[in-house]
């Protein structure tokens, strides 16, 4: 795994212009765009009173980041295993964050046989399930209803930052968090202080939105030289 000098201190300049433009740009009839709602749609996916529950407004608030859901997954995710779902959410903190997790805890909060880790089987699909959902849709579910101790798996991340995968990258990005060397969550703060954005998001998503624009300006780019 690899960080983009993007993220390195003195560059959060930079990092904060991306992070700004993702939530504050007009990109299409003069909206913003769509992933800019994800956060905050009907009041977030973490909000007091809805964090246990998995909801239609949650699944609407994913497809803003270009997922698309299928019909036997959203009935079976917000209908048939619905009970699941919640009894499985109650056992995942709601007010933790990835980097203040213990390495000692971290088996217990994100391990094989977490809650976690248990229901991102579940909505996967996986075992007997009757559906297929994809590691990115799976992942931004639930950072949709834990922004602070589940991280999006996105593809054009992984590339930017050489994750290797969804399989390990809880694990990846908690040490990273928590590693002196990049003194990262220093940086992602001054980001978010200095992009000003309408509304709190949390040290995963930045890194998320950061990186997800950093590399896409840079394919663009690329595309552009040749």
């Amino acid at each position: 795994m690899k960080l983009p000098d993007i993220l390195s201190a003195d560059r959060a300049g930079a990092a904060a212009s991306l992070l700004r433009d993702y939530y504050t740009e007009t990109v299409k009839n003069g909206q913003r765009r769509p992933g800019s709602y994800y956060d905050t749609w009907a009041g977030g996916g973490n909000a007091q009173g809805t964090e246990n529950r998995l909801s239609a407004d949650d699944l609407l608030a994913v497809s803003f980041l270009k997922v698309q859901i299928s019909a036997d997954a959203a009935i079976g995710l917000l209908d048939t295993f619905a009970g699941e779902i919640s009894a499985l959410l109650e056992q995942v903190p709601a007010d933790v964050e990835l980097e203040s997790v213990a390495e000692d805890d971290l088996d217990a909060v994100l391990g094989p046989e977490s809650a976690a880790h248990r229901l991102w089987d579940l909505l996967r699909g996986h075992g007997s399930f009757p559906w297929d959902l994809g590691p990115t849709a799976t992942s931004k579910i639930l950072a949709r209803k834990r922004p602070a101790l589940i991280p999006i798996y996105d593809p054009i991340v992984d590339q930017a930052v050489a994750l290797g995968g969804s399989q390990t990258q809880w694990d990846q990005w908690h040490s990273l968090l928590r590693d002196p060397t990049y003194q990262l969550l220093a940086t992602l703060d001054s980001v978010q202080e200095q992009a000003r954005i309408p509304h709190s998001i949390s040290r995963l998503r930045i890194l998320d939105v950061v990186l997800w624009m950093y590399e896409r300006k840079r394919r663009l780019a690329t595309l552009a030289a040749k």
